[in-house]
C-alpha cells in the first residue's frame, strides 16, 4: 500500500513539473 502511495505522490509532483515546464515555455514564446 505504501508502495502505491509513493507513486501516487510521485506522479503528483510529476504533473505539477510538466505543467510548470509548460508554463515556462508558453511565456518564453
Amino acid at each position: 500500500v505504501s508502495k502505491y502511495k509513493q507513486n501516487e505522490k510521485e506522479k503528483k509532483k510529476n504533473s505539477t513539473l510538466e505543467k510548470t515546464l509548460i508554463l515556462q515555455l508558453k511565456v518564453e514564446m
